[in-house]
Parts: structure tokens; sequence; C-alpha cells
């Protein structure tokens, strides 16, 4: 097998050792045959005795998993084929199956199966499919909500009349569900929940509201589209005396006033 010709930036990625590692790389950038390198460089070290199951390897996906098992065992067939005697090659070889590279999902899964009597759950649990987590969410949702409606809070009840159709509430239950599934895909969600609050607290200055910086940067932005118009006019009247007698004193006015409407916006 031909040696891959590494940038200087992917080499920097396989070599550090000793500290946390970041490496931002846009897809089809070879990050995971990096990450391979990287991988059989520190398990070859004739230096560490560090084996592949010691590893904890985190993919997106089980297809992305087993591309990677696979390259790494595909290396380490490679450099057997050279090297057949290499005690340490085998070994690496052998304990591939039992190396943890996988999603965070199936690590915990896993996790959770060895440590069940720690974690206090039983030991035959599963993972439900998407239909039962469907089916388990629907029905806490309206366990939630049949609460609320018993304790009849004005502002929630509001809220309902507001998505509500006047049939059912159906349209306020999907509109939950999609609020659940995006606070879900932030990293942090209670504090994107509480920076969104925080905008809708009242204010008397325009300017700490996210819709009032909105509507100065559109203001500013017309006024300056206002400011080239006008001085296209004044251009074009120059190339008529007629014109520019008849236009020019209404230009000159306008341009009065769209510096008034500049200075208002300027000073709030």
């Amino acid at each position: 097998m031909s040696e891959i010709e590494w940038t200087g930036s992917q080499q920097d990625a396989i070599d550090a050792r000793g500290g946390p590692l970041l490496v931002s790389a846009a897809a089809g950038s070879g990050k995971t045959a990096v990450l391979v390198q990287r991988v059989i460089d520190i398990i070859t070290d004739p230096n560490t005795s560090t084996d592949i199951d010691r590893f904890l390897v985190v993919t997106y996906t089980n297809a992305a998993a087993d591309e990677m098992k696979q390259r790494i065992g595909k290396r380490l067939s490679e450099l057997l084929e050279n090297d057949p005697s290499n005690g340490r090659l085998l070994r690496q070889q052998l304990l591939l199956g039992k190396a943890q590279i996988s999603t965070i999902h199936s690590f915990c899964r896993t996790l959770a199966k060895e440590y069940f009597h720690v974690l206090d759950i039983p030991s035959d649990f599963r993972v439900a499919d998407e239909e039962e987590l469907s089916v388990i969410r629907s029905n806490a949702m309206d366990t939630v909500l049949e609460r609320r409606y018993d304790i009849g809070e004005k502002n929630f009840l509001r809220l309902v009349d507001y998505f509500a159709d006047g049939h059912d509430d159906s349209e306020f239950k999907d509109a939950l569900l999609r609020v659940y599934d995006f606070l879900r895909s932030q990293p942090f969600p209670k504090r994107w929940e509480r920076e969104c609050l925080d905008i809708y607290q009242k204010t008397n200055d325009p300017d700490k509201t996210v819709w009032g910086k909105q509507i100065r940067r559109f203001a500013e932005r017309q006024v300056d589209n206002l400011r080239i118009i006008n001085r296209q006019c004044i251009e074009m009247l120059d190339y008529s005396t007629e014109a520019a007698e008849a236009y020019m004193p209404a230009c000159e006015k306008d341009s009065d006033i769209i510096e008034i409407i500049a200075d208002l916006i300027e000073n709030g």
C-alpha cells in the first residue's frame, strides 16, 4: 500500500499528544482517515502500552462506527503483512472486536447493561423503538395538559386558545412537540430557553429589544437608500437647466428632511 501524503494540518492532528485536541474540518476533508492513522500510531508506538480496547471512539452513526472499525482492521492487516511475527500487532487485531467504537447511544447502552445493578435498573432493559417512544411521549403530554386544564390558570388557557382551532387542542400539542424537539437539539436547552424568555421582558427602551434593534437597522438602511436616490436625482438635474430650476428646490428640501430623519434615528 502506498503511503498517504498528509497535509501539514492533518499530520499535526495525527501526531499531537499529551492533552485535549480539537479538530474542525469540512465534510470529505479526510477526518476519518486522520483519526484512523492517529489510533494506529498510538497502538503501534513501542514507547506506549495502550491497547485498542482502551479507546473510546464516538461516531454519529452506526455505519460510521462500522467503517471506522473496518479501516483500523484493514490497516492492522496491512502492517501484519509486512511484519507477520509482530506480537503487538496481533494483539491489537484480536482486541479490535472489543474496542468501544460506536455511537454515544450504543456506548451508554453498553455501560448501562454492564452496570445495571449499580444503576438500579432491570438487567433485561431494552431501547424502545420510535413508535413506542411516540406513544409514551403523547401519553406524558396528555397527563401534563390534563393537570394544567384542571388548574385552569388564565395565561395557560389563553395560550391554548391562541393555537387551538376551536374544535380541539391538537394544533397546540403539535406546537408543543415542535418546541420540545427543537429544545432537545440545543446543546444547552435551559440556557436557550432563558435567553428567549429574556427577549420578552418589558422595557421602555426599544433599543434593548430584538425587534427595536431590527427596526433601527431597517430604518438606517432606508435612509441610506433615500440618500442615494436623492443624490442621483440631483445629478440628473445637472443636465437640464429648466429641470433644475423646477425640481432642485424640492430635492434640496428632501435632502434636509432625510438628514433630519437620520439624526432622529441616530439619537433614538
